[in-house]
């Protein structure tokens, strides 16, 4: 966490569909922005993990997407939903995990708790999305080292009024 201080991280990914998610595309994204600066780098799956701890000497932060975002993305849990793509992230060698701090209800029964518990046992640092200000207080009170607010208006519950 000390080395993030005073930094900017930066998120390099691309949905698998995209001409950019091919693997030569995001090496040359992180790349430019290592060089330019950042501190920090949010990548999307394993392959981009491995590879940004390969070639960079800087904090790597790891989530994990589904190949397609669901229709129903504001009402579910499809960043780092299960211990299984946690497990993963781990093994691929992230430093910090971020996975969906939300209230919302993960797949096959995961409970919050458990993921960050596990970020923990392997000494990693547990980063939860929170869409709302009571989320990252509880993700606190669960034991997450950071807390992002990536998911503000991006849930069923924190969508910004229209006022």
């Amino acid at each position: 966490i000390n080395r993030l201080k005073n930094k900017v991280v930066v998120s390099v990914q691309a949905m698998p569909s995209e001409p950019l998610s091919l693997e030569k595309c995001m090496v040359a994204m992180m790349k430019s922005v290592v060089k330019g600066g950042a501190g920090g780098l949010r990548v999307a799956g394993t392959r981009d993990v491995q590879n940004a701890k390969f070639l960079f000497d800087v904090p790597v932060i790891g989530i994990t997407k589904p190949d397609v975002i669901p229709p129903n993305w504001k009402e579910i849990v499809y960043i780092t939903p299960t211990l299984k793509e946690v497990i993963a992230l781990v093994e691929a060698g992230a430093d910090i995990i971020a996975f969906d701090g939300t209230e919302r209800p993960r797949p096959n029964g995961c409970k919050l708790e458990e993921i960050i518990k596990y970020i923990k046992i392997n000494k990693r640092i547990a980063m939860a999305d929170v869409s709302t200000l009571e989320e990252g207080l509880r993700c606190v009170e669960l034991g997450a080292h950071l807390i992002s607010t990536t998911l503000s208006c991006y849930t069923t519950h924190s969508t910004a009024s229209e006022d």
